[in-house]
């Protein structure tokens, strides 16, 4: 099977221009319709070795407000800014690990659509780990090319100012 990434579609999808807001055709990437509908940057997420330090650095000295987070089981803290918010997550922890880690280095997306993303990502037939849980919703994590780790993230679920 040829590298999805290797590749581009002759497939076709409007974009606006940010500038002047015209629209223009351009070729979808990796092949295929463009599923994946991006409504937001919901946060970025740092591991850190020693939470307390970390939450003293971004409190007192980049003068970050904590925002609310759900008992995980991870040691961590959530921060508010803007629209989007930063987390910092326990490097120990019992999800760390894995060619898919959700507790490392990240950003998270929040898409219109989590299934049509979900669909996306398995078209594509990317490698990804899901987590769904009551009250919480439905989160996927997925590599770039690069090994990025990319958080796609059902609207509504916790993680950004209120």
């Amino acid at each position: 099977m040829p590298n999805a990434y290797a590749r581009v579609a002759s497939m076709l999808f409007t974009v606006q221009d940010g500038r002047n807001g015209a629209a223009r055709r351009v070729k979808a990437p990796f092949g295929g319709h463009v599923m994946t509908k991006p409504k937001a940057l919901n946060h970025a997420a740092f591991r850190v070795t020693d939470v307390d330090k970390a939450r003293d650095f971004y409190e007192n000295v980049i003068g970050l407000k904590q925002i609310p987070r759900p008992q995980m089981g991870i040691g961590g803290a959530w921060y508010g800014i803007g629209e989007s918010a930063i987390h910092i997550i326990s490097a120990d922890n019992p999800m760390k690990g894995g060619d898919i880690d959700p507790t490392g280095p990240h950003i998270a997306i929040e898409v219109e659509d989590y299934e049509a993303a979900k669909a996306a990502v398995k078209q594509r037939g990317l490698e990804f780990r899901e987590l769904k849980m009551d009250g919480f919703g439905s989160l996927l994590w997925v590599l770039d090319p690069d090994g990025n780790t990319i958080e796609l993230r059902a609207p509504g679920v916790p993680g950004k100012p209120q």
